[in-house]
C-alpha cells in the first residue's frame, strides 16, 4: 500500500461507523464469491445433465427438459441474488449476524452439489440399464425442488427479515 492509500485509510478509520461498514462490505463480497463458486459447480452439473439428455430416448424428453429448466433457474438465482444489502429505511434490516447467516446458508446449498451429481449419475445409469428411469428422474426433480425451495427461504429473508430455516435438503 502506498503512502496516499495508507493516509486515506487512516482518515477513513476516524469516521464513526466506517469499520462496521467495511466489515459488512467484506461479508457481502464473501457471500457473492460463495454464490459464484456454487454457480460454477451447478453449471458443471448442468453440462452433465445435457450429456445425459442428448442420449435419452424421446419418451423422457419432457421430464429431462423440466429438470434442465429447474437447474437453470437455480443457477440463475445464484448469479443474480442480492448481496444482503438493506437501505436505511428498508423494512428488513440486514445486520452483521444476518450477513454471516446468509453466507452460511449459501454455503449450505453446497451440500446439494454431491446430491445432485448422484441424482444425475443415477439417471445416466438408468438410461444405460434401461431400468428405473422414472425413479431416477423423480429423485433428481425432488433434489432440485428442495434446492429452489431453499433459495426461496433466502429471498424471503432478504425481503422480510425472517431468518431461513436452513433445511435445504433432507438428510441422506
Amino acid at each position: 500500500m502506498d503512502d496516499l492509500q495508507q493516509r486515506i485509510l487512516e482518515i477513513a478509520l476516524q469516521i464513526p461507523g466506517y469499520l462496521g461498514y467495511e466489515g459488512k462490505e467484506r461479508r457481502r463480497d464473501m457471500d457473492k464469491f460463495t454464490r459464484g463458486t456454487l454457480s460454477h459447480k451447478y453449471d458443471d452439473l448442468h453440462a452433465a445433465l445435457a450429456r445425459v439428455r442428448a442420449k435419452a430416448p424421446l419418451d423422457n424428453a419432457v421430464d429431462l427438459e423440466n429438470l434442465d429448466q429447474k437447474l437453470l433457474r437455480l443457477i440463475a438465482r445464484f448469479e443474480t441474488a442480492p448481496r444482503g444489502y438493506a437501505g436505511w429505511f428498508d423494512a428488513a434490516q440486514i445486520g452483521d449476524d444476518d450477513l454471516d447467516a446468509l453466507t452460511q446458508f449459501d454455503a449450505a446449498l453446497a451440500s446439494g452439489v454431491p446430491q445432485l451429481k448422484s441424482a444425475v449419475d443415477a439417471i445416466a445409469a438408468a438410461l444405460k440399464s434401461k431400468q428405473g428411469m422414472d425413479d431416477a428422474i423423480g429423485t433428481c426433480a425432488e433434489t432440485l425442488d428442495n434446492l429452489n425451495s431453499g433459495f426461496d427461504e433466502r429471498e424471503q429473508f432478504l425481503a422480510t427479515g425472517k431468518k431461513p430455516a436452513m433445511s435445504i435438503l433432507p438428510a441422506q
